[in-house]
């Protein structure tokens, strides 16, 4: 089966919300609304394509100011640094956090359980961290 077909029957299954599109070069994507702890709502894409699945979580922050960018790209340095699965940057000034992974090196049959899983972990590193780029963009 079609890893973006099981993905989304998965969230059919478990009644969960999503809007889905597809880009000009055939590529698919789910996008997901998901609130985290602190009330923030974030925007969650997962696009897939031919050779990989990307994860992307949006809606964290927007960071205009100059100065507080350069802030963010010291805490994005460090974050980079320690998070391998996972890289946080900023999109035409908006937080974004990332991961994608080649589907060549997925064994076996898709598991659309184990990316829900992932999602989950990408949620919780942001609501980790989410205090900190609150902190830059009031300060």
């Amino acid at each position: 089966m079609d890893n973006y077909i099981a993905f989304k029957s998965l969230l059919d299954n478990d009644g969960i919300r999503y809007k889905e599109s597809s880009f000009d070069d055939g590529d698919r994507f789910i996008y997901i609304p998901q609130k985290i702890k602190n009330g923030a709502l974030l925007n969650v894409i997962v696009t897939f394509s031919e050779m990989r699945i990307k994860l992307l979580v949006l809606g964290m922050a927007r960071i205009e100011d100059k100065d507080k960018q350069v802030q963010c790209y010291e805490f994005f340095n460090t974050f980079n640094k320690d998070y391998a699965f996972f890289k946080m940057y900023l999109h035409e000034d908006n937080v974004c956090l990332e991961s994608d992974f080649s589907t060549a090196v997925i064994e076996g049959e898709f598991q659309p359980k184990a990316l829900m899983g992932y999602i989950a972990a990408a949620l919780n590193v942001v609501q980790e961290f989410y205090k900190d780029i609150m902190k830059i963009q009031l300060s």
